[in-house]
């Protein structure tokens, strides 16, 4: 099968349509975001909180629907994955939060961060589909690596978003982890659809 070069994810009508999902369903998003933000301060409930959310988000992403109870369920389900998801989370909020005076320790601990962010961005998301740690790891790599061009789109984006919150209003960072996970679940989807299609055309 020759490499796919996906572009649907740019396309102005499934960018629409991800669009009115999400204002379809801004309800739910934003309990679900305010439910993370305090499980987030548990510290050990970060990480299953975001696996959770990342499952609720790719429903919705799907145009299914999603609730409460499959949150819990998700978040009960993996919750020993999403311990594990705590510590780079954590490292990665720690990195962003210290101050460096010296301006080579600055430059590595944002090297540091921005690698982080890359290895494990797409473990919410991979964690699903996964009964094994070090599978959901090794297969968040590899969607990492086959989908650079994707990657610094979505984690472009997601700098854009936390820019634009930082100088609208600070009680919206409520939205960033829940609107994070539904842009990388629209791009993971559409990505799918994509290899579908070119499966079908070869048959």
């Amino acid at each position: 099968m020759s490499k796919i070069k996906h572009k649907l994810y740019l396309r102005l009508p499934y960018i629409k349509d991800g669009f009115l999902n999400l204002f379809f369903n801004i309800h739910i998003v934003i309990l679900l975001g305010v439910i993370s933000t305090i499980l987030f301060f548990g510290i050990i409930t970060s990480g299953p909180a975001v696996i959770a959310l990342g499952a609720s988000m790719r429903k919705i992403a799907q145009n299914d629907k999603t609730n409460l109870k499959y949150y819990f369920k998700i978040f009960k389900e993996k919750f020993i994955f999403g311990v594990f998801f705590t510590i780079p989370l954590f490292l990665v909020v720690i990195s962003l939060l210290v101050k460096f005076n010296d301006e080579n320790l600055k430059l590595i601990s944002q090297i540091g961060t921005m690698l982080m962010i890359c290895f494990f961005i797409y473990y919410p998301i991979a964690s699903l589909s996964e009964n094994k740690i070090l599978i959901v790891i090794k297969n968040s790599f590899y969607y990492l690596i086959n989908h650079i061009l994707q990657t610094i789109f979505a984690i472009s984006f997601l700098y854009l978003l936390l820019i634009g919150i930082a100088y609208t209003s600070q009680l919206l960072i409520i939205l960033f982890l829940p609107f994070s996970l539904y842009i990388l679940n629209r791009i993971i989807l559409a990505n799918n659809i994509e290899i579908d299609l070119q499966e079908e055309r070869q048959e």
